[in-house]
């Protein structure tokens, strides 16, 4: 059980936007990596972020409408997209 006033591990993820979609509904073009750090540290800077990790992770795409979570799919077509994951203490 935390205790009041404790710190707590927190994380929140930065993924890239889709940018553009083929006839089939498969990602033609997203932002870069670069893109994706960029704002990554501009809420870092902003919010006074003490850092613990960042790291990238792979989560799988469902389409426009969906987010992607932490369970990965092994079907076909599946599409993932590189994630950066800011770990950071909060509290």
């Amino acid at each position: 059980m935390a205790q009041a006033g404790a710190s707590m591990f927190c994380f929140r993820d930065f993924q890239p936007k889709v940018e553009e979609l083929s006839f089939f509904g498969m990602i033609r073009k997203g932002t870069t990596l670069e893109a994706v750090m960029a704002e990554a540290n501009a809420w870092i800077a902003e919010h006074q972020i003490d850092v613990i990790n960042i790291e990238t992770v792979l989560l799988p795409w469902g389409g426009v409408n969906s987010k992607p979570d932490s369970h990965f799919s092994t079907n076909e077509g599946t599409q993932f997209l590189q994630t950066v994951r800011v770990w950071y203490q909060a509290g």
